[in-house]
């Protein structure tokens, strides 16, 4: 097993313009303008061997042994009790020298923990994995005219891509960067993968190009928007991956036994979930991450917020049953006082 121990280091180094300076406000981006997001500090994990696509089947919440070349999904890594692990985006690509591969794409500072539990299932499969985290940057492109930038800064039209579709295409006629169709933030998006020597240059070329350079604050209230769950805020150990209320885009139905499968499954035919992660818009003075209760019972726990002025905000929550459904409004308390939450 080949492993770099210097996962997530150098990334600060690259001389990126500052994206403080006239950043984009994002609550009244409508998707019009490409807005450009430096996510390089995202792990990266590749796996092959003749036994990687089957060893990931049997770990993960998707369909690893029927994914295309070119193609991916989102899944979730779990333990035998469906407590999360890990949320990621996983690529079929094939190497420069003709090896079938297959990518990991996983929240920061997770690759490390990752592959320690891999190995910890790995028997006697013939897999190998490598942290390549540190040896390649990774920007999000996100806006209706995303394609089109794209096409301009490769001078070639952009196939119609699918979600988590991907291809390699030459940037600017010198730069391989691997092209990979993620709409997470609620528009047209792609997620940019480039050797981090390169990564300044092909920034440069994606705003000569029209991209709006956009910072962490903003990608943050997007994805609350957008309902995206996140480490560490959504996502930790206590939660048990069902509860995330991603099914449709992370667990398939149809394959076979995978690590975590029995109580995803009792869950879905049983209905028997406590609590569930839900948008939420809340109307308050003051706003912390903590529980909120109604009449003394707590009922819920706000994760992640973002203001939008006027005492209103967004935010994602995991709420108790009976109190999750869409439309409901609840006057609670938190540790900030009363407050008005509406279930979006």
């Amino acid at each position: 097993m080949e492993s770099t121990k210097t996962a997530n280091m150098g990334f600060d180094l690259l001389p990126i313009p500052s994206i403080r300076q006239n950043e984009p406000d994002w609550k009244f981006w409508t998707g019009k303008e490409v807005l450009l997001f430096d996510q390089s500090h995202r792990g990266k994990i590749e796996l092959t061997g003749p036994h990687a696509a089957p060893f990931l089947h049997n770990l993960c919440s998707n369909d690893i042994k029927g994914m295309p070349l070119g193609g991916g999904c989102e899944a979730f890594f779990a333990d035998k009790t469906a407590r999360y692990i890990s949320l990621a985006n996983i690529y079929h690509l094939i190497l420069a020298d003709g090896r079938h591969a297959f990518w990991l794409d996983l929240p920061p500072g997770s690759s490390l923990p990752m592959i320690s539990h891999l190995d910890k299932h790995l028997v006697s499969e013939q897999v190998e994995f490598a942290d390549r985290s540190a040896e390649f940057a990774q920007y999000h492109i996100s806006g209706a005219g995303s394609t089109q930038l794209l096409s301009q800064a490769i001078g070639e039209d952009i196939p119609d891509l699918v979600q988590h579709q991907h291809m390699v295409r030459t940037v600017g006629g010198r730069i391989p960067t691997s092209i990979r169709r993620n709409d997470k933030l609620g528009q047209i998006g792609y997620d940019l993968i480039v050797l981090s020597d390169r990564a300044p240059t092909l920034w440069q070329i994606l705003v000569e190009n029209g991209a709006l350079p956009t910072g962490e604050d903003a990608y943050q209230g997007l994805r609350i928007k957008t309902g995206l769950p996140e480490e560490p805020g959504e996502l930790e150990s206590a939660v048990r991956v069902m509860e995330v209320d991603r099914p449709k885009t992370a667990i398939s139905d149809n394959k076979g036994c995978y690590l975590g499968q029995e109580p995803i499954v009792m869950a879905r035919d049983r209905g028997q979930l406590n609590r569930k992660l839900r948008r939420v818009k809340v109307q308050a003075a003051g706003l912390s991450a903590g529980a909120i209760s109604v009449d003394g019972k707590e009922i819920g726990r706000i994760c992640s917020h973002t203001g939008l002025g006027n005492d209103i905000w967004l935010g994602l929550a995991y709420l108790r049953r009976g109190f999750w459904e869409t439309g409901s409004q609840w006057s609670c308390q938190s540790i900030n006082g009363p407050l008005t939450v509406e279930v979006l």
